[in-house]
């Protein structure tokens, strides 16, 4: 392992990324029926060959695999990899998955109670999916901000962007983006309906427990 290291090591920068492009190419080929079960790999092998638009997807699908285990922390971390909106780094034909990235990660934070991270996350890029246009990762990025806004506290914040998710989910006719706009006002105007405003208190999730088989 240690001549492994210094061999490595002592790679110049251009044949060290060309080494792992060569690899995550040739890992693509090998496994082109499945290239999720190895997303963890190809992202690896993709960003260290600076090969961003390939290793964005793969971080996707990587955390795409992670939530799918309730392995927030895990997934919250890929997501992270796939958020930039950069121009210079994504093709414009992925910047849709990484708005859908960026609706992913702060479900993860949300999940993890991690709020205030939530907010910032989804404040640092909303301008970047706002400018995919009417899209609806929009309205879904806005109605996680609300809540965001709602467990910090800034109630008046949560109502002004969960009214611009409930507009724009009903703009492009979409009933999941209406529906998540509309539960999250619902439960706004609940806790803040008595003279006193409490934020609402964090369970944090946990995911199903396992059904239990016959008993032999």
């Amino acid at each position: 392992a240690l001549v492994q290291d210094a061999v490595y090591g002592s790679l110049l920068g251009a044949d060290r990324r060309a080494l792992h492009r060569a690899i995550g190419e040739a890992l693509e080929r090998a496994h082109s029926d499945r290239a999720g079960e190895i997303a963890e790999e190809l992202a690896r092998h993709f960003e260290i060959a600076e090969l961003f638009d390939p290793a964005a997807r793969y971080a996707f699908m990587a955390g795409e695999k992670a939530l799918g285990l309730f392995a927030l922390r895990d997934a919250g971390l890929w997501f992270g990899k796939a958020l930039p909106l950069r121009p210079d780094q994504i093709d414009q034909a992925h910047h849709r998955m990484g708005a859908r990235a960026v609706v992913n990660q702060i479900q993860v934070f949300c999940w993890d109670c991690q709020f205030a991270r939530m907010v910032e996350v989804a404040e640092s890029h909303l301008a970047p999916v706002e400018a995919l246009g009417e899209v609806p990762e929009v309205p879904r990025v806005l109605s996680w901000i609300g809540e965001g806004y709602m467990h910090v506290g800034r109630f008046a914040d949560a109502e002004e962007v969960l009214r611009r998710a409930l507009a724009i989910g009903e703009k492009l006719g979409d009933p999941k983006a209406v529906g998540y706009a509309l539960g999250e006002l619902l439960w706004l105007r609940t806790i803040t309906s008595g003279a006193a405003p409490k934020r609402p208190r964090c369970i944090r999730a946990r995911p199903p427990a396992p059904i239990a088989g016959p008993e032999r």
